[in-house]
């Protein structure tokens, strides 16, 4: 398992991921110092709240197509044939993958948001950092497992976003479906959706619940922020492994 680990890092690193992480940082510099000149007070404050959240959706941008893209190219290429035809197990391929790929999503979120420390520097941003390598790493498993079963690159990034997206903005589907418009009768229909989004709701991972901005601006760090994004990430974590064990071993390679 290890030495799959280490050829998946040593594959990303092939592909000037390092590169992009510079670039993405340089760029986040530039547009937060431009927004800090625009500001008349609180520089530094007006500078972090642009920052953060753009390297955090940046960075999770980095993570889903880097690893939809490296997984799908995997099979199409059949490398995992060879790596098989050892002897090694599919689970062990499989553990020592996601794992790479959760190791390379955790470092984009610790290089990225090594940024937000040069403009803030204070014990909150632990907190966020750790957060941010959490929910990277937590992706990165979840665009694993969708690469590895559609293996077709545009369906897998569509697949990916749009459970980003669900997960982001939960509550907020869930408020929409439950307000009833006055252009549309309540019925089944109306009851449907607030259904299915409740089941939405209580599949995917709560991604509102991670890296929020807010905690870079508290006085003290609160730890116990981090309680509920740690228990989600080895909950999904788990299951999307065995998910995807299930899947490759009922697939013919």
């Amino acid at each position: 398992m290890l030495p799959i680990l280490r050829l998946t890092i040593l594959e990303a690193y092939r592909t000037r991921l390092p590169y992009l992480w510079l670039g993405i940082v340089l760029l986040s510099l530039a547009i937060g110092a431009f927004v800090a000149q625009l500001a008349l007070i609180e520089q530094h404050l007006v500078e972090v709240s642009m920052v953060a959240p753009l390297l955090r959706l940046l960075a999770m941008l980095v993570v889903i197509f880097q690893v939809c893209a490296q997984t799908v190219r995997e099979m199409e290429e059949r490398q995992h044939w060879v790596l098989l035809a050892h002897a090694l197990s599919r689970w062990q391929w499989l553990a020592g993958r996601m794992a790479g790929h959760m190791v390379v999503a955790g470092l984009t979120a610790l290089c990225l948001g090594a940024l937000v420390w040069l403009i803030w520097p204070r014990p909150t941003t632990l907190v966020w950092h750790l957060s941010l390598a959490l929910e990277c790493s937590l992706l990165a498993a979840i665009a694993y497992l969708l690469a590895l079963v559609l293996r077709h690159l545009p369906r897998a990034l569509f697949a990916c976003l749009m459970v980003y997206s669900l997960g982001r903005f939960s509550s907020v589907w869930l408020s929409l479906s439950e307000t009833r418009s006055p252009l549309i009768a309540p019925g089944e229909t109306s009851v449907g959706l607030v259904y299915l989004m409740q089941l939405i709701d209580a599949l995917v991972p709560k991604f509102e619940q991670f890296t929020q901005t807010t905690w870079l601006l508290a006085a003290t760090p609160a730890w116990g922020v981090l309680q509920t994004p740690l228990w989600q990430w080895l909950l999904y974590v788990g299951l999307l492994f065995l998910v995807a064990v299930f899947d490759l071993q009922q697939r013919e390679l």
